[in-house]
């Protein structure tokens, strides 16, 4: 095990980061592999269980692992993170998604979750990773690979499945986590922990550091920050629903 911080965009850094996105160009290929539904095989299911099974294994793999090496701590390793709630989101939603007979699965609100969580908060938590155990220790790659999981999976239900966020559901999910977040609050009050990033920024540098002074303007900024970003997560999506999703069918007729 090493104790050095992951530094952003160094070698271990960008080869994650490259890989996770060659991961989310491939689930676009299930719309493509649609056609071995007719040899009794189904990519879509196949792919959603196969992602679902990673991120429960990394979860438990996780857990285990801190609790034998004794890093495991009720201040810090509670699966109270937002990720560690999109994991549980995620997980619901593929094998929802697994499950569907449609060509094109209906949205559903862990959909929803697993997309705003997903690329709201999980990708950031990628692209300026809050680890102090660096390449190759097995926390690098829990950390990765569970992260990297959720974003993944939030590409696959959308580019390669099909479903889409509805609309309002940026503020549907703003507001779930909002009702998520107070239990958590509760939770670092009695525990004096800082789930959520409720009671203050990480240790890495990222734009939660710049919402000043903790608890005002601090949690106002990041509910405001949150909203923002869901919204701009929609609007991408419009976007690219308009550009780069416009063949994929709107109704499904089978």
């Amino acid at each position: 095990m090493t104790d050095q911080e992951v530094v952003t965009l160094s070698t271990s850094h960008i080869v994650s980061l490259m890989i996770i996105g060659l991961g989310c160009a491939a689930s676009a290929l299930l719309r493509q592999a649609s056609g071995l539904n007719s040899l009794g095989f189904s990519p879509r299911r196949a792919a959603c269980l196969l992602l679902a099974g990673i991120l429960i294994a990394n979860f438990v793999f996780e857990q285990c692992y801190e609790l034998l090496v004794g890093t495991w701590s009720i201040r810090e390793s509670l699966p109270l993170h937002l990720c560690d709630i999109a994991v549980a989101a995620t997980v619901v939603a593929l094998i929802g998604a697994a499950n569907q007979n449609s060509r094109r699965p209906q949205p559903s609100i862990v959909y929803e979750l697993a997309f705003y969580w997903g690329l709201g908060g999980t990708l950031q938590a990628i692209l300026t990773p809050d680890l102090e155990q660096a390449f190759p220790s097995p926390r690098f790659f829990t950390y990765f690979i569970g992260h990297g999981t959720i974003v993944i999976s939030a590409a696959a239900l959308t580019l390669g499945i099909g479903m889409r966020p509805r609309p309002w559901s940026a503020l549907r999910v703003w507001l779930i986590t909002n009702a998520t977040a107070l239990p958590v609050l509760a939770v670092n009050y009695f525990l004096g922990s800082n789930y959520m990033f409720l009671c203050g920024a990480p240790t890495a540098s990222t734009v939660l550091n710049y919402l000043g002074e903790w608890p005002w303007p601090y949690l106002f900024l990041l509910d405001l920050l949150a909203l923002g970003i869901m919204s701009a997560c929609y609007g991408l999506y419009r976007i690219a629903a308009s550009f780069l999703l416009i063949q994929l069918p709107v109704n499904d007729s089978r």
